[in-house]
C-alpha cells in the first residue's frame, strides 16, 4: 500500500478547513462508530477519505507519492443573492446538499422511487384541497422529491434559506431559514419547487436561495429573472391563481393580529388560498410585520415548521430500506436524534 503523506490528525482538517469546513462540523457528519484514533493508519485515513467523500460531496485525490487532497466536485452551482451574505460561507451547505443528495439517490434507487415527474406534481400541488406545509411536504414525499431541514451543527455553521439539488433525474429540497411559521416555509418550499418547474436545474446541480426577505417573495433592487419565475410559481400556487386586492380592501386601518387573522380565514379559505399567506402579504404590502407575524399565531396555533418537516421525513424514510449509515447522517443533519 502506498505509504499516505499525513503525519497527524490536525494536517488531515487543516486540508479541509482551507476549503470552508471545520472541524466541528465534519467531526458532527461522521458516523457514531467513528473515532479519530484510526487516523493513525492508513487503513483509517482511506475510510476518513471515502467518509468526506459521500457526505460532503468531495472530490478526494491521492497522488503517486501518497499526499492528499480535498477539493469541491465540479458541480454547476448558482447562488441566488437577496443579502448581503458572503458566498464563501456557504461553501460547507453547499458540500453537505450534494452528499445528501447523493444519500437520497441512493436510497430511492433501492427502494425502486421513481424520479419525480414535475409537470405531474405541479398540477397534484394544485388540486390539493388545503394547501399547507403539511399537505404540500406529504405530496412530494408521495412523489419522490425529498424535503429536509438542514439544522444548524455547528457555532459558524451559515445556512441558506432555501436549496435545490439535482443528481440525475432526482431532485432533493433543503429548507435552512430558522424561521418556525409553516406558511413562511411553505413559500420557500414553493420557490425552490419553481426553480425545478421552470427548468432552472437543466444546465446546473445546485441552487441556492442565500436568503429571502420575510420569506414572503420580496426582491431587493438586483434583478433576477430566474428568481422572479420562481417567485411567481410560488404566488399563484399560494395564492390559486386569485387575484388578492380584495383582501387588502377587506382590512381596516392598522387591524389587531386577530382581526388580521379572521379577515384571513373569511377570505382565504372558501377559495383555497393559504391563510398563513394572506397573513405575510398583509405584512409585505404594509410593512407591518408585527400584526403580521402575530396574526400566524391564531392561524397556525403552536404549529412549528421544522417538526413537521421531521415528522414527515420520519414517516416516509421508516418505509423504506435505509441503510443504518445513511439514516444516522440525514437524522444528524436534521437536529433528529437517534
Amino acid at each position: 500500500m502506498t505509504e499516505l503523506k499525513i503525519t497527524s490528525k490536525s494536517s488531515l482538517y487543516k486540508k479541509l478547513k482551507s476549503i470552508g469546513l471545520s472541524q466541528g462540523l465534519i467531526n458532527k457528519t461522521l458516523p457514531n462508530w467513528w473515532a479519530n484514533d484510526v487516523l493513525k493508519t492508513n487503513a483509517g485515513i482511506l475510510e476518513f477519505c471515502l467518509l468526506v467523500r459521500s457526505r460532503l460531496g468531495l472530490e478526494v485525490d491521492i497522488g503517486e507519492s501518497g499526499d492528499i487532497s480535498f477539493m469541491p466536485k465540479a458541480n454547476n452551482i448558482e447562488f441566488k443573492k437577496r443579502a448581503n451574505v458572503e458566498f464563501d460561507k456557504l461553501a460547507a451547505s453547499s458540500y453537505l446538499a450534494q452528499g445528501i443528495s447523493c444519500a437520497f439517490s441512493n436510497i430511492l434507487k433501492s427502494n425502486e422511487i421513481p424520479s419525480p415527474d414535475i409537470q405531474i406534481l405541479w398540477h397534484e400541488i394544485q388540486k390539493l384541497e388545503e394547501l399547507n406545509l403539511d399537505t404540500v411536504v406529504q405530496l412530494f414525499w408521495k412523489h419522490g422529491l425529498p424535503v429536509i431541514f438542514l439544522d444548524k451543527l455547528v457555532s459558524g455553521f451559515t445556512k441558506p434559506a432555501g436549496m435545490v439539488i439535482k443528481n440525475g433525474d432526482s431532485y432533493c429540497i433543503l429548507l435552512g431559514h430558522g424561521q418556525k411559521s409553516p406558511g413562511a416555509q411553505l413559500f420557500v418550499l414553493l420557490h425552490e419547487f419553481g426553480h425545478i418547474l421552470s427548468g432552472h436545474l437543466d444546465n446546473k446541480d445546485i441552487v441556492v436561495d442565500v436568503s429571502m426577505n420575510e420569506l414572503s417573495g420580496t426582491l431587493l433592487a438586483e434583478y433576477d429573472v430566474q428568481e422572479i419565475e420562481a417567485d411567481d410559481i410560488s404566488l399563484s400556487l399560494l395564492r390559486r391563481g386569485h387575484d388578492i386586492q380584495g383582501f387588502y380592501s377587506k382590512i381596516p386601518s392598522r387591524p389587531s393580529p386577530a382581526r388580521l387573522a379572521a379577515i384571513a380565514m373569511q377570505f382565504g379559505k372558501p377559495l383555497g388560498i393559504s391563510v398563513s399567506h394572506l397573513a405575510l402579504s398583509y405584512g409585505k404590502e404594509t410593512n407591518d410585520w408585527v400584526v403580521a407575524y402575530s396574526a400566524l399565531k391564531f392561524i397556525e396555533r403552536k404549529a412549528e415548521a421544522q417538526a413537521i418537516i421531521k415528522q414527515e421525513f420520519s414517516r416516509f424514510i421508516n418505509r423504506m430500506y435505509v441503510r443504518p449509515d445513511d439514516l444516522s447522517f440525514l437524522n444528524v443533519i436534521q437536529g433528529i436524534e437517534d
